[in-house]
């Protein structure tokens, strides 16, 4: 008879005090790991966008050897001819800028580096810009102008761009190759902060890739822009 009354106190399950406990152990663990989970996500993406550039930049060099080591072309105003800071590679069409350059982002199908990925624009699209900018005009940056990676066609980004950069000049005359930005995550210069934090992925002269600060401009920059001799 004792062992029938043990039995069904037991299948009676849980006292709700033991539930209340249970629960509240749960949401502690919940509470320990959701910003470890969230700092890893952070990391995953920050690496995933650092592989984009690292195969951005290989297929630069796959470019070189098929146009004389020359970077893209240098047009009268790169605004409007080109070589600017996006369409070197990217989504060509369907892009949703709107502003004084016009449909300058549709205008190159394809972008010259698209067949060095394999076609693959996803390439170009930063796991971070993932839309909402104010920059964009509320869009990801990928979907506003084609690509989420400024190309350094004209020197450093901040008030002394336009007087060097990369676009139409060759790789050979390259003086510092492991100093030299050729690509950087776009929000360095637009929005510091706003996709991996202070720091961004910056593809360099040599291939490898740096998670580095610009600087706000030429003179404060770890890097080197006038690069050309």
């Amino acid at each position: 008879m004792n062992f029938n009354r043990h039995a069904a106190r037991r299948s009676q399950g849980f006292t709700l005090i033991e539930l209340l406990v249970v629960i509240s152990i749960i949401a502690l663990l919940i509470g320990i790991l959701l910003p470890a989970l969230a700092g890893a996500r952070k990391v995953a993406r920050r690496v995933s966008c650092a592989s984009n550039v690292r195969q951005i930049s290989t297929a630069t060099f796959a470019y070189l050897n098929d146009y004389r080591q020359v970077y893209y072309w240098r047009g009268a105003n790169p605004g409007a001819d080109g070589m600017d800071w996006y369409v070197y590679g990217g989504q060509s069409t369907g892009n949703l800028y709107t502003g004084p350059q016009g449909g300058f982002f549709n205008s190159f199908a394809p972008r010259p580096l698209n067949g060095y990925t394999a076609d693959n624009i996803e390439v170009f699209r930063c796991p971070h810009d993932d839309g909402g900018w104010a920059w964009a005009n509320g869009n990801s940056h990928f979907d506003w102008v084609g690509n989420s990676y400024t190309f350094n066609a004209l020197g450093h980004p901040g008030g002394d761009a336009f007087t060097s950069g990369l676009s139409g000049r060759a790789a050979d005359n390259v003086r510092e190759t492991t100093e030299t930005p050729v690509y950087f995550d776009t929000a360095l210069h637009k929005a510091p902060g706003s996709w991996h934090g202070d720091n961004g992925n910056v593809g360099l002269a040599d291939g490898h890739v740096e998670f580095a600060e610009l600087g706000d401009n030429a003179a404060t920059s770890e890097f080197m822009w006038g690069v050309i001799n």
